[in-house]
């Protein structure tokens, strides 16, 4: 007849030196199910306490590149020698919607993404993988596929408009998530990192209240062009976001006059009263106690109005900080007669 073989009781444990109390609970080393029952096996005093698992080290140097059509192929490099593999996250925008695309083996450090759309940017991040932790995230690259000049039309009256204002909320929102994520600029003190981000969060909220309104006629993700701008530079970074900021309210304020829906012309100037507010900002930090929020270069001296501009101005300004690479913008549905008017008696 089969014998189980009970465990020790703790006092025994003890006299044996296995006095590892956080093990007296389940006192086993090993369970083994046998054809005649359970055998248990009491802790023994040689059995080692096993080491904590720590996350593997987070891959680097992720890069991506589209040169065969109808895909993207990334490659980094492994920095770990204890990973099970890598898990590969993709979205269309720099700053959130990233979700696991794919996973890859240990050691293996490139992935070719088959399942992207034509003209589309796709932004990307690896990490490694070990049982149930994960390393820190890499560098984060994006890419854009197709090789064929695509035109993205803004629409038509209002629609063109509100795709107009998204597509400059999204370059605004691209800058200051940049400032952000890189550690802001040189010599960035606590005031000047909490503007910034309240700029990030504002214009990412703004970029996101356009994507939903315009629904399936929203533009595509639009991919920045920041090379002439030096992140690690305070005065190329507030000089930068002055003229973003001056060239949205005026954009707005140019705009307004074109818009047939009362509602629409409602949230345009709720979010031009921001900005305002963003510019006013900016200009403080640059000059502190000024004038400036109202200086000539803003406000017309005859009329005391703000600056506007035309669609085109803007656009002129805007464009060379996108990378229209591939790419053709088709504004010609923006409105040139004045659309909701206000009977003044």
């Amino acid at each position: 007849m089969s014998k189980i073989v009970k465990p020790m009781s703790p006092a025994s444990q003890k006299s044996k030196g296995c006095n590892n109390s956080r093990r007296n609970f389940l006192a086993y080393s090993t369970a083994t199910l046998t054809a005649s029952g359970l055998l248990l096996i009491g802790c023994k005093e040689d059995d080692p306490v096993p080491p904590a698992l720590t996350a593997p080290k987070a891959p680097s140097n992720l890069t991506a590149d589209n040169v065969t059509t109808g895909q993207i192929t990334l490659s980094w490099k492994d920095n770990a020698d204890d990973e099970d593999g890598f898990s590969i996250e993709r979205s269309t925008m720099m700053d959130s919607g990233f979700a696991e695309v794919s996973t890859v083996g240990k050691d293996i450090v490139t992935y070719v993404d088959k399942s992207v759309d034509p003209a589309t940017t796709y932004y990307y991040k690896v990490r490694a993988k070990k049982g149930a932790l994960f390393s820190d995230y890499s560098n984060v690259v994006n890419s854009m596929t197709g090789e064929e000049m695509m035109t993205v039309s803004f629409g038509e009256g209002d629609i063109a408009i509100l795709n107009y204002a998204y597509a400059l909320e999204q370059l605004e929102a691209a800058f200051y998530t940049q400032v952000v994520d890189g550690a802001y600029y040189a010599g960035a003190d606590a005031e000047e990192k909490a503007v910034m981000m309240d700029l990030k969060l504002h214009e990412v909220s703004h970029r996101e209240l356009f994507k939903k309104a315009l629904g399936e006629a929203a533009i595509p993700g639009l991919k920045p062009n920041f090379t002439k701008i030096d992140f690690a530079s305070r005065d190329s970074v507030l000089n930068t976001a002055k003229a973003f900021e001056d060239l949205g309210v005026s954009a707005y304020n140019g705009a307004g006059q074109f818009i047939k829906d009362a509602v629409y012309l409602t949230l345009a100037g709720k979010i031009v009263s921001v900005e305002a507010r963003h510019a006013s900002a900016i200009r403080d930090l640059i000059n502190p106690d000024s004038m400036d929020f109202a200086g000539d270069d803003i406000i017309d001296p005859d009329t005391g109005l703000e600056i506007t501009r035309t669609f085109k101005q803007v656009l002129d300004t805007a464009t060379p900080f996108l990378n229209l690479e591939g790419i053709t913008l088709d504004t010609s549905g923006l409105p040139t007669d004045p659309g909701f008017q206000i009977a003044m008696s």
